[in-house]
């Protein structure tokens, strides 16, 4: 079980019992990787979007439309499932960092002598699988679950929360770790972001009952002012409280706005999630946009268009991807036939295109950002899928110990 624990983060201790079970995950988001479309209207509110419900393919993958427009919007996809052979750990979060992706390996796999550890991917075009290497490994703290990876634009400085607190990592040619306890009441580290001269990160603040349910307090984004290092001041923190219950994913939107999914309970008591969107500057909640009756994604990241116009969200437990105009408050829902928990949600402003994982199928839909069509499904050949992120154009997918590479064809 402790490889699922570290898989999915923990930021909702519920996903320990239902990854078990087959129904949970958790993803990394990688928003605004090339130019915004901009412009994008939303045209539905919530639970009056389209059902898709794509039919089969001789392929392996199911069937969609980007709405019949000729778009440049790809339409098909391969898949390469041998594209790397990660170290024997679960993928828990990757992150690009310039010529190469950063990922965190979480122990617990059966492996005697298993340490969580942070690897690198050395993304050359020629080579496959591509070479990796664990390049710091963290200390074994059984009861400690590795949330979500974010790094600072510039420098080596980076954070791996966890349910406890997070790791402060320098990441360059001579990697090292610290680990910063949360202050006390806190707990369920989610999502992290650096802003200018300050470090956002969640905390979801929950009791876990005897049935695995959790209850929640009240969420906070924890603020870290930042040396001119980049070194967070665990002694000046600040806190924020969230108008929802459990703040999970956080992205930046500009430079001057935090946006938090507050993804609420993914069973049990009231289905209910919100975005909140936070002045950077001031740390004070400026909007609040409802989700409705929706159990939200439990990733530390959260998928954001280039232009900062458009979130797209995918579920916790349930069939549903939103797609949320952060301008208007308007809510496109569409549903992904045959999934249950979404793993992994990414953009690609320059393609055009929304990818969300399914965990349990082992399957990415493709979506055409303008029309919020559902494009086509791909099966990618295992299952247990969890983080990925767009890299050149291709969606690097990770799996138990492997990635694939699936590309426009």
């Amino acid at each position: 079980m402790n490889f699922i624990n570290g898989l999915f983060g923990i930021n909702n201790a519920l996903a320990v019992s239902q990854a078990a079970r087959g129904l949970q995950g958790q993803d990394i988001s990688r928003r605004g990787f090339l130019a915004g479309l901009g412009g994008l209207v939303a045209a539905t509110v919530v639970g009056c979007g389209e059902n898709a419900n794509p039919a089969a393919r001789p392929d392996g993958g199911t069937g969609g439309t980007d709405g019949g427009l000729d778009t440049g919007v790809p339409t098909d996809f391969g898949v390469e499932s041998g594209f790397a052979a990660l170290p024997s750990h679960y993928p828990s979060s990757l992150r690009d960092d310039a010529e190469r992706l950063l990922g965190v390996g979480t122990a617990g796999g059966g492996m005697a002598g298993d340490r969580s550890h942070l690897f690198s991917l050395d993304p050359a075009s020629s080579l496959r699988p591509i070479p990796s290497s664990a390049f710091l490994e963290l200390p074994e703290e059984p009861s400690r679950f590795l949330n979500h990876l974010t790094k600072r634009p510039s420098g080596a400085k980076a954070v791996l929360t966890a349910n406890d607190g997070f790791y402060e990592l320098s990441v360059g040619t001579a990697p090292s770790q610290r680990f910063i306890a949360f202050p006390s009441g806190n707990n369920f580290g989610g999502g992290a972001v650096y802003a200018g001269d300050k470090l956002f990160v969640a905390a979801a603040n929950g009791t876990v009952n005897a049935d695995f349910t959790v209850t929640f307090g009240t969420g906070r984004i924890l603020v870290y002012p930042l040396s001119a290092s980049g070194v967070a001041q665990e002694g000046s923190v600040r806190t924020i409280d969230v108008t929802g219950k459990n703040p999970t994913g956080l992205a930046l939107r500009g430079a001057s706005t935090l946006v938090v999914l507050n993804s609420g309970p993914s069973q049990g008591g009231t289905a209910e999630s919100s975005l909140n969107l936070i002045d950077v500057n001031s740390e004070a909640i400026v909007r609040t946009i409802p989700l409705g009756a929706f159990r939200a994604q439990l990733s530390g990241g959260l998928a954001i268009t280039a232009d900062g116009r458009t979130a797209v969200i995918g579920s916790s437990n349930g069939a549903g991807v939103l797609f949320v105009d952060l301008e208007s408050g308007a809510i496109v829902s569409r549903s992904v036939a045959g999934s249950q928990f979404h793993s992994s949600v990414n953009v690609e402003d320059g393609l055009g295109l929304a990818s969300v994982t399914d965990f349990n199928a082992g399957s990415v839909t493709f979506f055409n950002l303008a029309t919020r069509a559902i494009i086509r499904s791909v099966m990618l050949g295992f299952g247990e899928a969890g983080p990925s992120l767009f890299l050149d154009g291709d969606l690097i997918q990770s799996g138990p110990y492997a990635a694939a590479r699936v590309y426009p064809l």
